[in-house]
């Protein structure tokens, strides 16, 4: 049994302003061929700036787009994977590939994928100029380009079937997964143009500009979150290692409408303690296998957390070496009363009393982690 969960939030910032929520998420059964049933997660994330005025209808619209062009990739990719099939990966910029990206070329599903997204491209351009047709802006829009601009959004989406498993993503936000081994990955190649408030969009960009993943081992813990979520955490590896994992491991332990329910507390909190955006997710369980992958998912998180401990106490020699340095510094400074050594003074006492809270929080971190892996144990 395979269990489902999409759910969005509307981010602190916006209360604040009396915006609604930008993002989108959906959980969609999807029917195809000859009866043949697949599970779907579809997310959206509208923009929410003064030229996307609209992003929360296109976020609507993007997730509409892509219900509706599913079946024609379920009916077309099963056929053109081969059986036991590796992950394969395709990206859309070649400036962040990195050696897991590298994957081989299969240019029959390279094609399949690609006419999939122009698809996807088309309905929605099409949702966007009926609304706009019926619902224009009193002063207008310069173009179509113009138009559309209104309703700029990204798009994530993953989906399982009999035989393979499919995730593709255009724009920010994150696609992680637990894979059949415990293994956690984050399979959708990266795009360096998504960085900080900077993002591909449906509103600009096309079909050569999705990345996608694919393959046979169907994995049984998958999660896309909006930038909302995934900024909350230093990057991919932790948000599947501290998060989707968690959902897991409670899945099997407390049961999944407990995990439902947290959800619902826990992502408001996150956006208000954290980005302060709209938070949206949408994920799957499965249920039937997911109890036999926790040994799996322990020892990845170990792995995770270890890494995170010894790049902590790095930091920590390199932030306690800075201190004695200007500490030295410090005490050698000829006292003066003169304007411009007062204010070195001071700007080095500043300086000081940052990296001694930094030392504090590194101290902090290195507590904690040692105690997560300890109770792992």
């Amino acid at each position: 049994m395979v269990l489902t969960h999409a759910s969005y939030y509307r981010g602190a910032s916006h209360i604040d302003t009396g915006k609604p929520v930008q993002d989108r998420a959906a959980a969609i059964d999807i029917t195809y061929g000859e009866g043949h049933q697949a599970t779907a997660l579809l997310l959206a994330d509208g923009h929410g700036s003064e030229a996307h005025y609209r992003s929360d209808l296109g976020a609507e619209m993007a997730i509409a787009a892509a219900s509706e062009a599913l079946p024609y990739i379920l009916e077309i990719l099963p056929g053109r994977v081969e059986p036991g099939a590796s992950v394969s990966r395709g990206v859309a910029d070649s400036v962040c590939q990195s050696a897991t990206d590298r994957t081989p070329a299969d240019p029959r599903c390279e094609a399949a994928m690609r006419m999939f997204f122009t698809r996807i491209n088309a309905l929605w351009a099409k949702k966007v100029l009926e609304h706009w047709n019926t619902n224009p802006r009193p002063d207008g829009a310069s173009s179509l380009a113009g138009a559309a601009r209104a309703y700029g959004c990204t798009l994530i989406g993953a989906v399982r079937a009999d035989t393979l498993w499919f995730a593709f993503q255009l724009g920010d936000g994150a696609c992680v997964a637990i894979n059949p081994d415990g293994a956690l990955c984050d399979p959708v190649p990266g795009d360096s143009r998504c960085r900080l408030s900077r993002t591909t969009s449906m509103c600009i960009h096309g079909a050569k500009d999705f990345r996608y993943a694919y393959g046979t081992d169907v994995p049984p813990a998958l999660m896309l979150c909006s930038d909302g979520l995934a900024d909350c955490f230093d990057n991919h590896k932790s948000l599947a290692s501290e998060f989707l994992a968690q959902i897991a491991l409670d899945t099997v332990h407390n049961g999944f409408d407990s995990v439902v329910a947290d959800i619902a507390q826990s992502l408001p909190e996150l956006s208000r303690q954290y980005t302060r955006d709209d938070i949206s997710i949408a994920l799957w369980i499965d249920n039937d296998t997911i109890a036999d992958v926790v040994p799996g998912i322990c020892r990845q998180r170990a792995i995770v957390r270890e890494g995170e401990l010894d790049q902590a106490y790095s930091s920590l020699e390199s932030c306690e070496k800075s201190i004695v340095d200007l500490e030295d510094h410090i005490s050698n400074l000829t006292p003066s009363s003169a304007p411009d050594d007062r204010n070195e003074l001071e700007r080095k006492l500043s300086v000081l009393s940052t990296l001694k809270r930094r030392q504090r929080e590194l101290l902090d971190q290195i507590d904690s982690i040692r105690l997560d892996l300890d109770n792992s144990l």
